[in-house]
């Protein structure tokens, strides 16, 4: 799926189904063309999708998450950092809403907040947010985990600062 054209092909088959679909799929048909967008660098195209998806009354607030973190991910490619932090913020808090208080999805919002704050500098809030990633990740996972290896590594990076 790396290669451009599979990407357009991917494209065209969901945009095929976006018309050809029930009403109940549709948000996550335009997540997914969004993705395609975003794959081939189309940042602006990509948040217009993921847009009509959040905004879509066929969505679940619980899988808003997933939306709003691909969101993100393009604010995030254009440096828009204030923006991305704003955006993980809500996704963390349906993610705490819905989830358990030691699911993985929400140790890695965590971490992504954790991320941006990194990046502004803010490395005592960054720590914070990392040693909540931490205490869930290691009761979701063994202590011999590579998502846990990674964490000790940012919060090494955290300290050292």
């Amino acid at each position: 799926m790396c290669d451009m054209n599979e990407w357009n092909q991917s494209r065209k088959y969901l945009q095929y189904l976006l018309i050809h679909s029930n009403e109940q799929d549709l948000s996550w048909i335009e997540y997914f063309i969004g993705q395609t967008f975003y794959e081939i660098g189309q940042l602006n195209e990509a948040r217009l999708c993921y847009d009509r998806a959040i905004k879509s009354n066929k969505i679940n607030l619980q899988d808003s998450a997933v939306i709003l973190s691909a969101i993100c991910k393009v604010l995030y490619s254009q440096g828009k950092y204030d923006q991305v932090l704003e955006f993980l913020q809500q996704a963390l808090e349906i993610r705490e809403k819905y989830y358990e208080h030691f699911h993985v999805d929400i140790a890695i919002s965590l971490d992504n907040i954790s991320d941006i704050l990194i990046d502004q500098t803010k490395y005592d809030q960054a720590l914070e947010y990392q040693k909540r990633a931490m205490s869930i990740c290691r009761e979701y996972y063994q202590s011999n985990h590579t998502y846990i290896a990674l964490l000790l590594y940012r919060t090494g990076y955290i300290l050292y600062q």
